[in-house]
């Protein structure tokens, strides 16, 4: 051990852990701050433009799928990478499918009562909703056609 090297006493190993899961702590809640500045807040009690998914709190979305036969649902968060490459693709399968589908997303973060009634744990999840009952759910980003295919069964289109 050289001598004039500089030492640093440490109470503990785990205190090196305690400090480097502050500083990753540290990291995402920045990153998720970022995610949020950038990510425009949706307008209260605005309706869907041409199509598009309708942002839902937990307390709108058991109204949005009982006055819906045929509901999918975006569960996802702003900081999340598949959700952001998911999001342009159910927004276009809601402007294709006006008045077969109702599309809608809620946000995991600002919402977290909506993962814990469904058990969702990864994200992003959507829901499949079928005269008001929950028929399906399909977790991870995928590829618009094959979206489009494993809607169907469920929702019987």
């Amino acid at each position: 051990m050289d001598e004039n090297a500089p030492h640093v006493h440490r109470e503990s190993p785990a205190e090196d852990d305690h400090d480097e899961l502050a500083r990753l702590r540290a990291d995402i809640r920045r990153s998720i701050l970022d995610a949020r500045a950038t990510t425009p807040a949706p307008k209260s009690g605005s309706a869907p433009a041409g199509g598009a998914p309708q942002e839902l709190t937990a307390e709108g979305l058991d109204a949005f799928v009982q006055a819906n036969d045929k509901v999918v649902v975006d569960v996802w968060a702003p900081w999340c990478g598949p959700c952001r490459y998911l999001s342009p693709i159910v927004s276009e399968l809601a402007a294709e499918m006006v008045g077969t589908v109702a599309f809608a997303k809620v946000n995991s973060d600002e919402e977290p009562a909506v993962p814990m009634k469904y058990g969702i744990q990864g994200i992003p999840t959507l829901l499949l909703f079928r005269g008001g009952k929950l028929v399906g759910r399909l977790v991870g980003a995928m590829p618009k056609e094959a979206l489009r295919a494993r809607l169907k069964g469920p929702l019987g289109l």
